[in-house]
C-alpha cells in the first residue's frame, strides 16, 4: 500500500482526482486519433476488398447490353 505521506513529482500529494485531470486529455486525444485512423483505415481496406466486385459488376453490365463474343457477333 502506498504511504500516505510521500510527495508526487509536482511536491503534492497525488490523488485520483489529480491524476485525473493529468490523464484524461491525453487519453481522449489518443482515443481520438485511433477512432479516426480506425474508420480510415477501415474505409480503404473495405474499398480494396470490394474492388473486385466492382469490376465484375461493370463485366455484367457489358455482357448484358452487349455481344459476348470478344470480336463482334458473327
Amino acid at each position: 500500500m502506498p504511504d500516505p505521506s510521500s510527495r508526487g513529482l509536482l511536491g503534492i500529494a497525488p490523488s485520483r482526482y489529480l491524476l485525473a485531470r493529468m490523464v484524461a486529455p491525453a487519453a481522449a486525444v489518443a482515443m481520438a486519433c485511433l477512432l479516426v485512423f480506425g474508420l480510415l483505415g477501415g474505409w480503404i481496406l473495405v474499398g480494396r476488398m470490394l474492388a473486385p466486385l466492382t469490376r465484375i459488376r461493370d463485366a455484367a453490365r457489358l455482357a448484358e447490353t452487349g455481344p459476348l463474343s470478344p470480336f463482334g457477333s458473327a
